[in-house]
């Protein structure tokens, strides 16, 4: 991915490769994965974030986990996300990369499909004494 990216905009991968997996590569120390995407690109007036999601199949589905949520939902007006489908990623015969658009803009999730139904909620507890439980 790293060297697609850097065929695409002609900048180092040392650059734009933000994610903890650099450290595997590049063992300096720097890489984050709580940023919400796996690389950075400055590209003229626009910041391009690009998240990696892999497969060793083709199933067309990936899970997007807080940070990337977060991120993806929060972005300034000059900033662009999107997803990188990696399928068939052991095999290099079939791999095939297809960027995919940001399920959190305009057309929001349009070409997508959810799967899954879980719910995380937060509350908070109301203060006062405690009711035994039945």
């Amino acid at each position: 991915m790293a060297a697609w990216l850097e065929r695409q905009f002609g900048v180092p991968r040392e650059q734009s490769w933000k994610s903890g997996l650099r450290q595997y590569v590049f063992a300096d120390g720097s890489g984050d994965d709580s940023l919400g995407y796996d690389f950075l690109i400055h590209d003229g007036d626009r910041t391009l974030l690009y998240e990696v999601k892999a497969s060793s199949g083709d199933r067309g589905e990936f899970e997007l986990g807080e940070s990337e949520v977060e991120r993806a939902s929060h972005l300034r007006p000059d900033e662009m996300y999107t997803i990188v489908y990696v399928s068939h990623v052991l095999d290099s015969t079939h791999r095939r990369i297809t960027p995919l658009p940001n399920p959190f803009s305009a057309p929001g999730l349009a070409g997508y499909r959810v799967v899954g139904t879980s719910m995380r909620l937060r509350f908070e507890l109301p203060p006062g004494r405690l009711v035994p439980s039945p």
